[in-house]
C-alpha cells in the first residue's frame, strides 16, 4: 500500500505523467483506460466490466481500481507490452483469488495507445 501512496503522490506532483483518464465502457461491455506512465509510455488498458467491478469491490471503489491498474502497469513499464499485460493479468488473478487453472479467465489487454483510434477521442 505504501508503493501505491508514493506512486499516487508522485503522479500528482510529476508534470511528465498524467492521471488515468476517466474510464468508459465500450459497446462490448469492456472498460478502457488511457494513461501515460511516469516514463512517458502511453498505454491503453481494456478489461471486461466484470473484472473491473470485482477489482472495485475488492479495493473499495472505482477510483482505487483505476489507480491499482495504473500502478501495476507502472511497476513494469520498462518491459514489453506483452510482459506488462501478463503481469497485470497475473496480479489481477492474485488479488481476486482466481486460480490459474480456471477455464474461463477474463483477459486484461494492455496496448500502446499511440496510433490507437479510441472511439471517444476527438481529432483536432
Amino acid at each position: 500500500m505504501d508503493l501505491l501512496n508514493r506512486t499516487l503522490a508522485h503522479k500528482m506532483l510529476s508534470p511528465s505523467s498524467t492521471a488515468p483518464t476517466p474510464s468508459h465502457a465500450s459497446p462490448r461491455n469492456d472498460l478502457t483506460m488511457d494513461f501515460t506512465t511516469a516514463a512517458g509510455k502511453h498505454l491503453c488498458v481494456r478489461m471486461p466490466l466484470t473484472v473491473f467491478d470485482q477489482l472495485s469491490l475488492h479495493l473499495g471503489n472505482a477510483y482505487k481500481a483505476n489507480c491499482w491498474v495504473t500502478v501495476r502497469c507502472s511497476e513494469v513499464e520498462s518491459l514489453s507490452i506483452e510482459a506488462i499485460e501478463r503481469y497485470v493479468n497475473m496480479m489481477a488473478r492474485t488479488v481476486l483469488g482466481q486460480r490459474r487453472s480456471l477455464t474461463i479467465a477474463p483477459r486484461i489487454e494492455v496496448l500502446l495507445a499511440s496510433g490507437l483510434a479510441l472511439p471517444y477521442h476527438l481529432e483536432d
